[in-house]
C-alpha cells in the first residue's frame, strides 16, 4: 500500500530538489493521520511500508525506509543508505551507505557514517560512527567516536571514548582510549589508555 504522495512544496538542498510528502492513508504504528505533511525526499520509492517522515527532515539519494521506521524532525538521511524498523531523531545524520535496522535508535546530533547499526542498538548524543558495525543491544552514548570497529554483544560506550581498529564485546568502556587492533572483551574500563594489539578480558580497572 502507499501512504504517501508528493507535494508540491519543494526546497532545494544538497544538489537536489527534495519534494514535500502528505499522508494519504493514516498510521496507525507512529500515528499519523490523513493530510498530515511531513518532511521531504527526492522520490516516493524511498518509502514503504508504515515509515514516516517528519517535518523538516531530509531524506534523498537512493535511500530506503521500510517497516515502521520512524525519521525525526531535522534529520538528515541520504546516499544509499536504509533504515528499517527503526528511529532516527533529534538532529542525528545517517550518511554514505550505512545500514539502521531491528529496532534500532541513532540520536540526539550522532552521525553514522558507512556503518551498520542493527539488533536493537543505540547511538546517541553527538556520537560520530564512521566504518564501523554495532549490533547486539550494544550501546554507544555521548560524544564518543567510533571509526573502523566493531561493537557487540551487549557493549556500552559512555561518553568521551575514541575507539579505533578494534572490537569491543560485553565490556563498559568509559572516558577511555582504544585503538590498533585492540579487543576488549567482558571489562569495565575507566580513563584508560589501550592500544597496539592488545588483548584484554574479564577485567576491571580504572587508569591514566
Amino acid at each position: 500500500m502507499i501512504n504517501i504522495e508528493l507535494t508540491d512544496n519543494t526546497i532545494e538542498y544538497d544538489g537536489y530538489t527534495l519534494y514535500q510528502i502528505k499522508a494519504i492513508n493514516p498510521y496507525k504504528h507512529n500515528k499519523v493521520y490523513k493530510d498530515i505533511l511531513g518532511g521531504y525526499i527526492d522520490k516516493t520509492s524511498i518509502i514503504t511500508d508504515n515509515a514516516w517522515i517528519e517535518k523538516d527532515a531530509k531524506v534523498y539519494n537512493c535511500c530506503v525506509l521500510t517497516g515502521n521506521t520512524r525519521i525525526g524532525e531535522d534529520v538528515i538521511v541520504n546516499n544509499y543508505s536504509t533504515v528499517s524498523d527503526s528511529i532516527i531523531e533529534d538532529k542525528a545524520i545517517v550518511t554514505n551507505d550505512s545500514h539502521i535496522q531491528d529496532n534500532s535508535t541513532i540520536e540526539c546530533g550522532s552521525v553514522v557514517d558507512n556503518s551498520t547499526v542493527k539488533d536493537n542498538s543505540t547511538v546517541r548524543g553527538n556520537n560520530f560512527i564512521k566504518n564501523s558495525i554495532i549490533s547486539d543491544k550494544s550501546s554507544v552514548f555521548f560524544n564518543s567516536t567510533v571509526i573502523d570497529s566493531k561493537i557487540h554483544n551487549h557493549a556500552g560506550i559512555f561518553g568521551d571514548n575514541t575507539i579505533i581498529n578494534s572490537i569491543i564485546g560485553s565490556s563498559e568502556i568509559k572516558d577511555s582510549v582504544i585503538k590498533n587492533n585492540c579487543v576488549i572483551d567482558s571489562t569495565i574500563t575507566m580513563n584508560a589508555i589501550i592500544e597496539d594489539n592488545c588483548i584484554v578480558s574479564n577485567s576491571r580497572f580504572s587508569a591514566k
